[in-house]
């Protein structure tokens, strides 16, 4: 009787194929020993680190704030459009007031008795980054001129390095239904994004019970306010967009 072949681990000696279980075995891989290269840090990493380096005061934002709310920032720079520079210095005691008139609402008046009429103000983002920045909340926000006004003055930018720096979660409602304002805190900040002209054309800061902080016009919860201080500014019109700013540091 022939002796049955048996399958063992040796190649067959005439023509060197490999037995099934040779083939099995010969599939399994032995761990790797070698170190793979550290990943590199990415976006992600860098947002995280510079979280961690910034803390976001919000009470002494809003004291900030609701103490300039009606005269200009502590910089005693007023953004707007003066003869091609886009923003100018005005002397203590200048105050922003309300005129009950639709074609110019606001005027900026300075203690000589002159005036910076309604056409020229456009204060509201540099009034924010001051409200947010080292005079109010502490953030290190970045100056768009070395020297002159404090922060940035561009709605736009101001927001987008804002995210860009990790220092904020942006959420986005259409204003013709119901967003959920409770989600904001206290010092947040809304963006008012118009579709039409891809970008925000006003800022403001949340200061909770449904009222906001702003400039241009200049909005508050001083008794003294006579704007309209509800948050919910172009409520129903298609074409703008309410984006919450949440503070995350």
């Amino acid at each position: 009787m022939a002796a049955k072949k048996r399958l063992g681990t040796r190649k067959h000696k005439k023509t060197g194929i490999k037995t099934a279980r040779q083939r099995s075995q010969s599939k399994v891989r032995k761990p790797s020993t070698t170190q793979r290269p550290t990943p590199r840090k990415g976006a992600r990493a860098r947002r995280a680190k510079r979280r961690t380096l910034v803390s976001y005061a919000r009470a002494a934002a809003l004291a900030y704030g609701r103490a300039h709310w009606n005269q200009p920032a502590s910089d005693l720079y007023i953004g707007g459009s003066f003869g091609g520079t886009p923003y100018r210095n005005v002397p203590v005691g200048t105050v922003f007031v309300h005129d009950d008139v639709p074609a110019a609402p606001e005027h900026a008046a300075l203690p000589n008795g002159t005036q910076i009429p309604w056409s020229q103000l456009d204060d509201c983002t540099h009034f924010i980054s001051n409200c947010i920045g080292n005079p109010g909340g502490g953030l290190p926000v970045p100056r768009d001129f070395p020297t002159g006004p404090y922060g940035i003055l561009s709605a736009n930018r101001l927001a987008s390095k804002l995210d860009d720096l990790g220092w904020v979660d942006i959420t986005q409602y259409p204003t013709t239904s119901s967003a959920p304002i409770g989600k904001l805190s206290s010092g947040d900040l809304i963006g008012y994004f118009k579709i039409s002209e891809n970008r925000y054309i006003h800022l403001a800061m949340y200061l909770g019970g449904n009222k906001i902080l702003c400039h241009t016009y200049c909005r508050s919860d001083d008794p003294a306010c006579t704007w309209d201080n509800d948050w919910n500014l172009w409520a129903g019109d298609s074409d703008f967009r309410w984006d919450f700013i949440h503070f995350t540091v």
